[in-house]
């Protein structure tokens, strides 16, 4: 059975990359640059996993991770960001979000990551 991830970065590199590295037989990957192409694409087709980048230039990562959440509960978000988080802000994220990862990533991490949310069951996953 095939699976779909969304990667949601506005930075082209990332997009590419993390696309290149995670299309496999079961995998189908769509990569956006903005929020209101996240929502579109969550509109038109269940992901299992969403990677989402908290700081998007057209749109709070934040909100766009709760309407994602609203339009497709069953979609996995994982955020990305390079960015400290306060405690407040770790908290909004982990209610609508099943981890933070941080940027720059190891490539092999993320994978890693990937797998076991793509692999869980639930709608949270372990980072």
């Amino acid at each position: 059975m095939s699976k779909h991830i969304l990667i949601v970065d506005d930075e082209s590199l990332i997009r590419f990359a993390l696309a290149r590295s995670l299309q496999s037989n079961h995998i189908t990957v769509k990569a956006v640059s903005t929020g209101e192409g996240a929502l579109s694409a969550v509109s038109s087709l269940p992901y299992d996993l969403c990677l989402l980048d908290i700081h998007l230039s057209d749109a709070n990562g934040l909100e766009i991770m709760k309407q994602i959440r609203t339009l497709s509960p069953q979609t996995k978000i994982l955020i990305m960001t390079g960015s400290e988080l306060d405690a407040a802000l770790r908290q909004s994220i982990e209610k609508y979000a099943c981890g933070i990862i941080a940027k720059p990533f190891d490539l092999a991490q993320l994978k890693a990551v990937v797998k076991n949310a793509l692999d869980s069951g639930t709608t949270t996953c372990s980072t």
